[in-house]
């Protein structure tokens, strides 16, 4: 089954207000995804605790887990 994704876009620049992407499968909330200027944050199911990535951690850990093709 594809996962369902919603994402709020605001109105203003982003280094103020992240956009925020609610991922679900079914009727379920996996967790939500808030992108900013200054990285990443993902909050699972409904949790308040995120884990935060950096855009550059978040970088090295996309080249780590990705396969390039040839």
């Amino acid at each position: 089954m594809p996962h369902k994704v919603t994402f709020d876009i605001p109105e203003h620049d982003l280094g103020t207000t992240p956009a925020d992407f609610h991922v679900y499968k079914g009727k379920s909330l996996i967790g939500k995804l808030k992108i900013g200027r200054g990285g990443l944050r993902w909050y699972e199911g409904h949790s308040t605790h995120a884990t935060t990535l950096t855009w550059s951690t978040f970088t090295k850990l996309v080249h780590e887990h990705t396969k390039t093709k040839k």
